[in-house]
């Protein structure tokens, strides 16, 4: 069995779908009609499919804002729109501590995410834990 890390993840399909995805989000992660924003739930049920296939042991992440309050929490801006776009949340793909989110295009490891993929940090919590992956996906 491969090893799954960054440097060498095993996850062909996976990869493969990150890339393709990557650019297809270019459009502000809106739809190609321009009109409608992407799901990151489905993208990340998409991720979680192609990584179990391949072996892998997944598990959805939610990305929320720095807490406001014991209600509210700020607003997330992904680095890569450059501040066109804010989400209240963002879920992604995980499997073993790397994050699987084709707006970033490649694996990278949680530690890195929270720090790189917004313009302030982000709260990482794991919503759909590894052992409810497939029943989950069953739904």
């Amino acid at each position: 069995m491969q090893e799954n890390n960054i440097e060498n993840p095993g996850f062909v399909k996976t990869i493969e779908y990150l890339k393709k995805r990557f650019t297809e989000l270019d459009n502000n992660y809106k739809l190609p009609d321009n009109k409608h924003a992407e799901s990151c739930l489905n993208i990340a049920v998409e991720v979680a499919g192609l990584l179990i296939s391949e072996g892998g042991k997944p598990y959805i992440i939610a990305i929320d804002g720095k807490k406001i309050d014991s209600i509210n929490t700020e607003a997330i801006s992904p680095a890569r729109y450059e501040g066109k776009v804010e989400w209240g949340r963002h879920l992604v793909c995980a499997n073993d501590g790397i994050v699987y989110d084709p707006m970033i295009g490649e694996p990278v490891a949680l530690e890195e995410y929270v720090q790189s993929a917004f313009t302030k940090p982000v709260d990482a919590t794991v919503r759909v834990a590894q052992d409810a992956m497939e029943e989950f996906l069953s739904r």
